[in-house]
């Protein structure tokens, strides 16, 4: 669909990887003594500590969106692919590099906070590695949170069900998710390890998704 963007992740060689406690009621204390509240104290404590600054060296650990400002040095990458993103030149955009070049932490880290800012994306991560279709339906259409866990279950298997019989398609799963969030006019799907699609999946409709 035109309001879908799809983003793909492989490296160049194809590789799977990848309570505190509070005083006691039983010490009495002394008639002299003021009543203390500690839980207060300790909480004007927490407020007065500074936060702990975020260390910008993550090893092999990608960059998620929640440590998105100590990713520094790819900003001129980020403003061009956001640019293709919004152009709507294409729907699909293939990121092929060599593997920890940092093609996850480029898009999770820098493009997906870039395209959200904006106000007008919705965006869902996909990797496929197990089940692909179900995958799918959790990155799209996920189960409710408040509906039991034998509720999400059989929620997920019947939605799955109808995605690979073609009775659901993407395009529907995509218009749902713009009916949710007016304001919003396209959505990103980001592949992660694009390859796995491939490799793992089972069927040929599972390939095309």
């Amino acid at each position: 669909p035109a309001e879908l963007a799809l983003v793909g992740v492989s490296p160049v060689v194809s590789a799977a990887k990848e309570a505190k406690e509070s005083p006691t009621d039983s010490q009495e204390s002394k008639p002299e003594a003021p009543s203390i509240n500690m839980s207060s104290l300790m909480a004007a404590k927490e407020i007065e500590r500074p936060r702990e600054p975020l260390c910008p060296f993550r090893g092999l650990l990608p960059f998620r969106e929640e440590v998105s400002e100590v990713l520094i040095g790819r900003e001129q990458e980020i403003t061009d692919w956001v640019t293709r993103i919004n152009s709507k030149s294409q729907s699909v955009f293939p990121l092929i590099g060599k593997a920890g070049s940092g093609k996850t932490s480029k898009m999770t880290a820098g493009v997906i906070p870039a395209l959200k800012a904006q106000g007008k994306w919705e965006t869902a991560t996909l990797r496929p590695l197990q089940d692909p279709l179900i995958q799918l339906i959790l990155a799209l259409s996920p189960p409710a949170e408040d509906s039991s866990k034998a509720q999400q279950k059989e929620d997920l298997a019947t939605a799955t069900g109808l995605l690979r019989d073609g009775r659901v398609t993407i395009a529907q799963l995509i218009q749902q998710i713009l009916r949710e969030n007016p304001g919003s006019e396209r959505v990103l799907l980001f592949v992660d390890e694009w390859e796995a699609l491939f490799v793992d999946a089972e069927s040929p409709s599972e390939q095309l998704l």
